[in-house]
């Protein structure tokens, strides 16, 4: 489905335009999420109120923050309350833990001191609580227990046994690990690589979409999953690809680059702020914009 629904702002509010400039849905808003379908999330006198593609409010409820929106559901906290909210139906569930963060359809909570995974029925993943994890990326989480870093898949099942110093998190079935002062990559059956190259090159703690970015003394690049350098940039940082494409920073300006290294715009933007579906919204010379990567040039 084309993307209809483009975020614009004026006069310090957030509104809706299509892509030939035509306002769908009035700059009232202090704040918005991009929509998902006919729902959007935005802000309206400090509260977030979910409403459909004609500015009609869904849910007579509204909440503080809006932690996770998704095709499937929305994460929302109220005061000290998290709720789940089903998107569709518009069922509420109230989340009887602090949220941490959510990935993959599955949240991370913290109580009493531990943490562990719920679904979006509010449902354990499993009866395990870590002293510490992070979230799931390509199905898989690390977790620590007792100090020691393991890893464990969606169902809740242990993959990678509780003996490293800390695990990053990251993706492609690759992660980064720290285990007696050295740095190196493992896979999830426990094959160890880049053992010895982390003296030459700083490595990421983010492993995406086939690639690994890293950094000499001047440059930033990236391998792929053979580990092979496709190329080296003198910018100042790489932020994790995504879809074949990366944010890149160089002098306090931001642009937008392939998987081959090709810069497919200049550091013209003060910030890049996502990407969704085929555009970047972006902010240039002050102003919010989408960046369309079919046709390579601004929306509007």
């Amino acid at each position: 489905m084309d993307k209809v629904f483009f975020i614009f702002k004026k006069d310090g509010k957030f509104g809706f335009k299509s892509d030939s400039n035509l306002t769908l849905i009035k700059n009232e808003f202090d704040d918005v999420k991009e929509f998902i379908g006919e729902l959007s999330w935005v802000k309206k006198d400090n509260k977030w109120i979910l409403i459909n593609h004609k500015n009609e409010i869904i849910l007579k409820n509204s909440y503080d923050k809006v932690i996770e929106f998704n095709e499937n559901f929305s994460v929302v906290k109220k005061e000290n309350d998290f709720f789940i909210i089903n998107n569709n139906e518009k069922k509420i569930k109230k989340i009887s833990y602090d949220v941490v963060s959510v990935n993959e359809n599955l949240i991370l909570v913290f109580d009493k001191d531990k943490y562990f995974f719920i679904d979006n029925n509010v449902n354990k993943i499993n009866d395990k609580k870590y002293d510490q994890a992070t979230k799931f990326i390509d199905g898989f989480a690390p977790v620590c227990i007792a100090n020691k870093w393991g890893i464990i898949n969606k169902y809740g099942k242990q993959i990678l046994d509780f003996k490293y110093d800390y695990i990053f998190r990251n993706g492609n079935d690759l992660f980064k690990v720290k285990n007696k002062d050295k740095t190196f990559f493992i896979d999830l059956h426990d094959n160890i690589y880049l053992n010895n190259i982390s003296g030459k090159y700083i490595l990421s703690d983010f492993y995406s979409d086939d690639l690994l970015i890293i950094k000499t003394e001047k440059k930033w690049g990236v391998m792929n999953d053979f580990f092979e350098i496709l190329f080296l940039k003198k910018v100042d940082y790489i932020y994790p690809y995504q879809n074949s494409y990366a944010i890149y920073q160089k002098n306090n300006k931001y642009g937008i680059i392939s998987k081959k290294g090709k810069l497919i715009t200049g550091n013209i933007f003060d910030k890049v702020l996502w990407k969704d579906k085929d555009y970047f919204f972006v902010i240039k010379n002050n102003e919010y914009n989408y960046f369309s990567l079919k046709n390579k040039k601004l929306i509007f």
